[in-house]
């Protein structure tokens, strides 16, 4: 779990996110800091003093140079962008709600988006998992219909579902679901193939 703070103090700015301990860190450090510097008002300098100016503006950035990214930091980015693995027990080939690539191929699919909402639908209505869909269920999925590609960042592709269609809830990396919105766009609006003659 990361945390994150942000304090402004007039633009001094600090922006942190790591784990607690990290965050807790900096924070500490950039107040002690704080309060043995004195705080540099933002007025402009007078136009005919140039030198005022080259000092206010190094006082002024000096904070954003003393939080630069370190370990702990970086050991967050990295769990971030963990990458999704196929689940080996997930059975998409049959079961009570059928197989996913035939349910799969009933639509006349355009995009990542509707990808995504398929994929969840069936695991969530056809499969009756009811809790704790993650994006590895969604690359499983992706994985069993041929000649399509994964998205690179899966789960930027969840987030961007949600938030440009609605479909989705995936603000639970460990509890995606599919809404009402995407429930009915699925079964009431989603384009189906022509069944050849």
């Amino acid at each position: 779990m990361t945390t994150k703070i942000k304090i402004d103090l007039a633009n001094g700015l600090l922006e942190v996110e790591g784990s607690e301990e990290f965050v807790r860190s900096v924070y500490d450090d950039y107040k002690e800091k704080l309060a043995s510097e004195p705080i540099v008002r933002q007025t402009p300098p007078p136009a005919f003093a140039p030198d005022a100016e080259r000092h206010n503006d190094r006082t002024r950035k000096a904070p954003k140079k003393r939080v630069q990214p370190t370990a702990p930091q970086g050991a967050a980015s990295k769990k971030k962008l963990k990458q999704p693995s196929t689940i080996k027990t997930l059975d998409l080939s049959k079961g009570a709600g059928g197989r996913l690539r035939d349910f799969y191929d009933q639509f006349d699919v355009k995009s990542n988006f509707e990808r995504n909402l398929i994929f969840l639908y069936f695991l969530q209505h056809k499969m009756e998992i009811k809790q704790g869909i993650t994006q590895d269920h969604v690359f499983t999925c992706y994985r069993d219909i041929p000649g399509i590609k994964v998205p690179g960042a899966l789960r930027q592709s969840l987030l961007d579902t949600e938030q440009d269609k609605d479909w989705i809830d995936a603000t639970d990396a460990d509890n995606l679901k599919v809404n009402v919105h995407g429930l009915n766009y699925l079964e009431h609006d989603m384009p189906k193939k022509k069944k050849s003659e």
